[in-house]
């Protein structure tokens, strides 16, 4: 994905750091993320994503160090940027007695926006139509999650902090919203942070990503550069197994036997040049039935950055 970013720190941390009694649930985190990026921040449950986000939202107050929005040291209590910020933190919160549109409405005063233009707008743009008459409880889990974004939108933000966007909705409904945040991001400027467990819709989605394991930030890493990082293995169907094994590691290959019947050579100039193995497996005696290399993904990729392996 291209990133568009303009200079400018919008989000920073440094030292950030939370206890929950002998618990620490972020541990001297810091981070910088600039204007129009999107930041993909990944971590197991429990990784202490959002807690994190509840530090940066000023919802709890950290044990040490200091987030900031936009350069403001942001204080549990004290006034901040909240015009130019939207969230949504976990569960997405509404009035359960009133409708869709009275939720939305509500915000709309509370964010002292006039007219009905930005309400009108949100609702058509999170396919909210159908919905505008039904009161919050009786909504799906997903409509009640766009219900949650409207209300982050709703001001056309700067900022967009969302904790697990995705949650409740239909592939429908993460298309969707992937695809207008990126519009949201390189068409407009607005910095995305976007906490989540969901690797797959991150990889297509972030500009940069930052790793969180037991609350400490293990990685971070641009999207471009993401891919250089991410390893190669080079499968080889063969009939003789056992004696290619052999020869390829005599000519000085790491050569392991995969589950699936094949070998695996996880060398890189093999893995850029597997006709050249070909070749020499050919001209050696040991034609193979097929090859293919393999990149793995940004979940194997994610595990092995933390340090544990697929189940």
């Amino acid at each position: 994905m291209e990133n568009n970013k303009q200079n400018g720190k919008v989000i920073e941390t440094a030292g950030l750091t939370k206890l929950f009694g002998s618990l620490k649930a972020v541990d001297e985190v810091s981070l910088n993320v600039e204007k129009g990026e999107i930041y993909g921040f990944l971590g197991l449950n429990g990784a202490g994503k959002t807690t994190t986000i509840r530090m940066l939202l000023g919802m709890i107050r950290p044990a040490s160090g200091e987030a900031r929005l936009f350069g403001k040291k942001i204080i549990p209590g004290h006034p901040g940027p909240w015009e130019k910020v939207g969230y949504l933190v976990e569960m997405p919160y509404s009035y359960p007695e009133l409708t869709v549109r009275e939720n939305l409405s509500a915000v709309s005063r509370l964010r002292g926006l006039k007219g009905n233009n930005s309400l009108e707008k949100i609702i058509q743009l999170l396919h909210l139509t159908p919905y505008m008459k039904v009161k919050a409880r009786n909504l799906s889990q997903g409509n009640n999650q766009r219900l949650g974004l409207a209300k982050a939108l709703i001001h056309r933000p700067e900022i967009l902090i969302l904790d697990e966007p995705s949650n409740g909705l239909d592939p429908s409904g993460i298309v969707e919203v992937r695809e207008l945040l990126k519009d949201y991001a390189l068409n407009h400027g607005v910095t995305v942070f976007i906490s989540s467990h969901n690797l797959a819709e991150i990889a297509k989605l972030a500009t940069r990503i930052g790793i969180i394991h037991h609350g400490r930030l293990v990685q971070e890493i641009d999207a471009e550069k993401l891919d250089a990082e991410l390893e190669k293995s080079l499968f080889i169907g063969i009939r003789d197994r056992k004696g290619a094994v052999e020869f390829l590691t005599g000519k000085g290959f790491a050569v392991n036997a995969a589950n699936n019947g094949s070998i695996q050579i996880s060398d890189p100039a093999a893995c850029e040049e597997p006709e050249k193995i070909n070749t020499l497996l050919v001209q050696n005696g040991f034609p193979p039935h097929h090859l293919n290399v393999v990149q793995e993904d940004l979940e194997s990729y994610f595990l092995r950055t933390i340090g544990e392996k697929h189940a």
